[in-house]
């Protein structure tokens, strides 16, 4: 069965959205299959694909969204290419956009929160490096590490890591003091920065 192009129907429904929207062949279909994408200056994109195997010609075209935060939605509709175009211009703007743009606002939200956590982190983790040269952040995990001597045999281990709202934090033999010194400076960054839950104590023996 022959692919189905949908550039032609995403170039209709850009052109009767107005306002900006482009068509333009998917840069991700490396195989060729008739794939488009319809894309706004402001971040919008969604991608018109066909089943990978069809039960009729021409296929259904199914809508999903595009997100550049990098996240997967469920924003998603599918129709006939044989019905009259203002009709699909209809579900994509009244069935596909509404859905797909709260999907979006809320990756946006979680991506900014995000930022904020991994911000604090680093400057949670900067303030630690001062008194421990060993103390590093690792932005992929949100998670300060520190490595402390504490003689010629033996060393500590912390391990602070931000999850949502949360802080969890690993001693691995930790006098009492420092620990403590430590859980304060985790209560002192919550509070800073508007957090619900109390910072947890995993005490590893």
């Amino acid at each position: 069965m022959p692919s189905f192009d949908t550039l032609p129907l995403a170039r209709q429904i850009a052109a009767s959205l107005g306002d900006g929207w482009n068509a333009a062949p998917d840069p991700d279909d490396i195989r060729a299959r008739g794939w488009s994408v319809v894309s706004h200056p402001c971040g919008e994109a969604f991608r018109l694909t066909t089943p990978a195997f069809p039960r009729a010609y021409p296929p259904r075209v199914i809508v999903t969204g595009l997100y550049s935060e990098g996240w997967t939605g469920s924003a998603r509709i599918t129709f006939s290419p044989a019905r009259p175009a203002d009709v699909l211009v209809r579900d994509v703007t009244h069935r596909f956009l509404p859905a797909y743009r709260r999907v979006r606002a809320t990756f946006h939200a979680q991506s900014v929160a995000e930022a904020a956590r991994q911000a604090a982190g680093q400057a949670l983790a900067a303030r630690w490096a001062v008194a421990f040269p060993t103390c590093r952040f690792d932005a992929r995990f949100a998670r300060v590490s520190l490595r402390i001597s504490q003689g010629t045999s033996a060393a500590s281990e912390v391990d602070i890591s931000f999850r949502g709202d949360a802080v969890s934090v690993r001693f691995d033999a930790l006098v009492p003091e420092l620990a403590e010194r430590l859980l304060s400076e985790c209560a002192a960054y919550q509070a800073e920065f508007h957090t619900s839950a109390a910072p947890t104590d995993r005490a590893d023996t």
